[in-house]
């Protein structure tokens, strides 16, 4: 519900208050204001965002204000509880409300009062339409407290993106609702000195990592201080709810084997697997989101029966994207033998997927356009099924940009980088390594223009450290 205000009375609203201060703030907010898509994004609501922030319960009064960049008058818009949960003592409430598109501007300011107290004040821009250009950062293991979090986010902010997407691991160690308090709200959303304002003035959308998910054991410092402290991945983002609608018993019987998956069917049920598994357009492109943690098994007709549908619905886009956690494809020494996730690629070449981001691995490896054809008696058997990788070592993103496969992207450097030891220089490179920066902080720049697609990664400098092209007919 949306209600025009006069700037008359808003003035006189505005006029009598006074922004707090960072100490006063704390003490509202658990975690920040953040733009997301919402969850009925895409189901007649491309024209809204949701905006989403978590603070302290009491009986108060929330009043959000929106107006068009350059606009003079402002609307009220509805402010809704979502959810109530009890974090360390404190009973804490998620507070969303939807933003609808003026026919003006794509761009909008907001203020956020608090019984009539101004407490937060931001800005934003709506998705673009078909035909438009955009930029999208992309980033993954990220906040950890490092140093290196803090510069990739202010690199990130400095590019001005039309959308962030992180693909996993977004708060270590454990993916705490008391450590997004604690990692990323100081990074992300400006609650410290050297924090910047990204999730509040851009659309930040997130793969759900291993350490999204984790569950703390007897060794760890941080415990979780309630069940509600577990899995903040699914009470904070609130993406498409474009999942997968599998028969619950189908559900509990594939994500049980895993004790995460048994912890995440006894606080949200079946359903939640629909949340961490999305897509979205924008503009002229199609994102695709899964899940790849071990209790997801991609082997599942029915998953990839959604995943196909999925990636039908996007062949008329110009550009189709894929973004998931653990890389089917990479050279960490520790990972290299995690082939799970490969068994989707001959989903994403029969469909036409240009690319598949990662994270997982905390360094940047780009690999050549690929096919993998697993081994007959294999496919579908086995969890890392052995099978023919063909590799297309024609395209080089420069003089030939047409690829013929998928390429794979690794994107970890968000965060703490592998120590000198553990690098894949030292333990050899994949056969389908086409590039690689394993000693600095990064994060990938992807231009969409008409019919070319240009992918950068670029360290905290902004210095360019890759660059390809890749063109459509």
């Amino acid at each position: 519900m949306e209600n025009i205000m006069s700037n008359a009375r808003i003035a006189t609203i505005v006029g009598e208050i006074r922004m707090l201060a960072p100490a006063e703030e704390q003490k509202i907010f658990v975690l920040k204001p953040m733009l997301q898509l919402g969850a009925k994004y895409g189901r007649g609501f491309f024209s809204s965002l949701e905006l989403v922030w978590y603070a302290y319960a009491g009986k108060r009064h929330w009043k959000l204000f929106v107006r068009a960049t350059g606009a003079s008058r402002w609307r009220a818009i509805t402010v809704d509880k979502v959810d109530s949960i009890e974090v360390a003592d404190h009973e804490l409430h998620r507070l969303n409300a939807r933003i609808k598109q003026s026919a003006s501007s794509r761009e909008f300011e907001y203020k956020l009062l608090l019984d009539d107290e101004l407490v937060f004040t931001g800005q934003g821009k709506f998705p673009q339409h078909s035909g438009e250009r955009q930029r999208t950062v992309v980033f993954g293991d990220f906040a950890d407290g490092a140093r290196g979090a803090y510069e990739v986010a202010k690199a990130a902010l400095s590019l001005a993106p039309d959308l962030v997407v992180m693909p996993g691991d977004i708060v270590y160690k454990s993916g705490l609702f008391s450590e997004y308090r604690k990692h990323l709200d100081p990074v992300l959303n400006g609650s410290s000195p050297d924090g910047v304002a990204l999730c509040s003035s851009t659309v930040v959308v997130a793969a759900a990592g291993n350490h999204d998910v984790r569950i703390p054991d007897h060794e760890d410092e941080l415990q979780h201080s309630s069940k509600s402290d577990l899995f903040a991945y699914f009470r904070t983002w609130r993406h498409p709810e474009s999942g997968p609608k599998l028969h619950a018993k189908d559900v509990e019987e594939m994500v049980s084997k895993r004790k995460e998956g048994r912890k995440l069917l006894e606080q949200f049920g079946p359903a939640f697997i629909k949340r961490s598994n999305f897509s979205f357009f924008q503009g002229d492109v199609q994102w695709v989101v899964l899940d790849a943690n071990k209790y997801m098994d991609w082997r599942n007709a029915d998953l990839q029966s959604w995943l196909r549908k999925t990636l039908r619905a996007g062949r008329r886009k110009t550009w189709q994207l894929v973004c998931f956690h653990q890389p089917g494809f990479n050279s960490d020494a520790k990972y290299r033998g995690d082939w799970r996730m490969r068994v989707l690629n001959p989903i994403f070449e029969e469909y036409g997927v240009d690319v598949v981001f990662h994270g997982h691995c905390h360094f940047y490896e780009r690999h050549r356009p690929l096919k993998f054809h697993p081994n007959p008696d294999e496919s579908g058997k086995k969890r890392n099924p052995r099978g023919v990788t063909t590799v297309d070592l024609g395209f080089d993103g420069k003089e030939n940009r047409k690829p013929d496969g998928v390429i794979h992207i690794v994107t970890g450097a968000g965060g703490t980088l592998l120590s000198p030891e553990l690098r894949p220089s030292v333990h050899g490179l994949s056969d389908t390594t086409a590039f690689l920066c394993e000693d600095r902080n990064s994060l990938s720049v992807l231009e969409f223009g008409q019919r070319t697609l240009t992918i950068r990664q670029v360290d905290t400098k902004l210095e360019e450290i890759d660059r390809i092209v890749i063109e459509k007919d």
